[in-house]
């Protein structure tokens, strides 16, 4: 069974992936040095976010 990934496992980081990736673009924004309007993306959960 050695390297076999359950749903559970891949749902899981791919929500910890996703929460870090929105973090990580959002305090990257700040340091923009042009206007910036942002940009709309789509969570795993299917809401919708600006960042």
């Amino acid at each position: 069974m050695s390297g076999v990934h359950w749903r559970t496992d891949n749902d899981g980081g791919n929500l910890i992936g996703e929460n870090v990736a929105i973090r990580i673009l959002k305090e990257d924004r700040l340091t923009y040095p042009e206007r910036f309007d942002g940009f709309t993306l789509h969570r795993f959960d299917g809401t919708t976010i600006t960042i």
